[in-house]
């Protein structure tokens, strides 16, 4: 794997490392294509989705977004079950996932700062949401499996130095906050290159730096 223009890693288990190394050069190419100028992570659910697809794909496994399937009622009394989409089915091997997944959007904090309570429960929020949806799915179809997808930027001005500084700073947080959200593992990618400089600009007409992204992913069943 040829990653160097990009801060990269995870902890804890759940995906396969290998689809993790996937993702991470799926990024890599699409973020290092000379025509595009925005990141695959900054635009919505689907296509952050889609690069997780093509990291399963260049791990050799099988991908499918978006199918229709089975699930469980969210009235756990109610034993007929429904139609609905899967948001992705990925398949490595011998395992398999069926995942449901979150977006979210998180501004990096200014140097020195930790998130907000209020951030980091909008976060939360939004990572028991996919938990919520993974939690309908069928065993059949795979294991169920919680993503949430955070996309983190920072709008405004210069950051220089101190953006690798407030990267670093966000991960070491983010590490320590992970189990309070219940995620057993995080993976993040972060183009280096992005971090000090703008790489697009915000609705406001601001330097916007779409910095880079962090994978939460999570077991339903240790919610109940």
């Amino acid at each position: 794997m040829n990653i160097r223009k990009s801060l990269f890693g995870y902890e804890g288990q759940g995906l396969p490392l290998s689809v993790l190394k996937g993702w991470w050069q799926a990024l890599e190419k699409y973020s290092s294509d000379p025509e595009i100028d925005e990141a695959p992570w900054a635009f919505n659910e689907r296509a952050s989705i889609s690069m997780l697809a093509a990291g399963c794909w260049l791990a050799g496994g099988v991908a499918l977004e978006e199918y229709s399937t089975d699930k469980n009622h969210p009235d756990r009394r109610v034993k007929a079950g429904r139609t609905g989409r899967g948001d992705l089915f990925l398949r490595v091997g011998s395992k398999e996932f069926a995942c449901e997944a979150k977006p979210h959007d998180l501004p990096l904090p200014m140097p020195g700062k930790s998130l907000s309570v209020e951030s980091f429960a909008s976060l939360k929020a939004d990572y028991l949401k996919s938990v919520g949806d993974a939690s309908l799915v069928y065993s059949d179809d795979g294991k169920p499996t919680a993503l949430l997808f955070v996309s983190v930027y920072h709008e405004g001005e210069k950051l220089g130095r101190n953006g690798r500084v407030g990267v670093d700073a966000l991960l070491s947080e983010l590490k320590a906050k992970r189990k309070i959200l219940g995620a057993s593992q995080m993976a993040w990618y972060f183009r280096k290159d992005w971090i000090g400089k703008p790489n697009s600009e915000s609705a406001r007409g601001l330097p916007l730096r779409e910095m880079g992204t962090v994978l939460f992913v999570g077991n339903p069943k240790k919610h109940r």
